[in-house]
């Protein structure tokens, strides 16, 4: 069980709907990633800790894959699968050799990668071995003060209100609470309009 030790720290708060879909439907779809599909199947939908980081519906899983690798990342199309999410809206994904985590973050537009990490390997030690790199869960319970609310809906994220491309700073005093697929949209454009930008 891949999720074993993250759900002995972390409560399972919410449940977004999952609708199933038979694996061989999935593999016709996604075929080099049939060992995600038992995650999804049995815990696609999770939501932990008020909002902290949700493990993906299918149909989530789909949507965030083809944005991540079609319309954002497009080098990495049909290379990797996308499988959870943050709070600050960052996607989580796995290649197709199961032996390397990216992380996408949408407040700079890049991404990291953790080689030599399988899906199980990531979920079972390495994410809670460097949680405090990837879901900052004190700074999420500071955010949910300061904005006086004890859940984040699943749909959105907290980030930047001016971007940090636009001179925003990182400061609690900058955020907002912002549909996580529009929130992408805004920064890849952000960003692909200054690299226009001749020097």
């Amino acid at each position: 069980m891949m999720l074993k030790n993250i759900q002995k720290k972390y409560v399972i708060t919410h449940f977004n709907d999952n609708n199933k879909i038979k694996k061989k439907d999935f593999l016709n779809e996604y075929n080099s990633f049939g060992f995600a599909y038992e995650l999804l199947m049995k815990n696609g939908g999770d939501v932990f800790e008020n909002g902290l980081f949700q493990i993906l519906t299918f149909q989530n899983a789909y949507k965030w894959t083809n944005l991540i690798t079609t319309n954002y990342f497009p080098e990495f199309k049909y290379k990797l699968f996308c499988y959870a999410m943050t709070w600050q809206g960052c996607i989580l994904a796995v290649n197709e050799e199961n032996d390397t985590i990216y992380i996408f973050d949408p407040a700079t537009c890049e991404y990291f990668a953790m080689e030599d990490t399988s899906l199980n390997d990531f979920l079972s030690e390495e994410f809670l071995e460097n949680e405090d790199e990837i879901i900052y869960s004190d700074d999420f319970k500071l955010s949910l003060s300061f904005m006086n609310i004890e859940e984040l809906d699943s749909a959105f994220c907290i980030a930047h209100k001016i971007s940090l491309f636009l001179g925003g700073e990182d400061q609690i005093e900058n955020q907002e609470i912002i549909d996580t697929e529009v929130m992408w949209d805004l920064q890849i454009q952000i960003a692909e309009s200054i690299n226009e930008i001749p020097d």
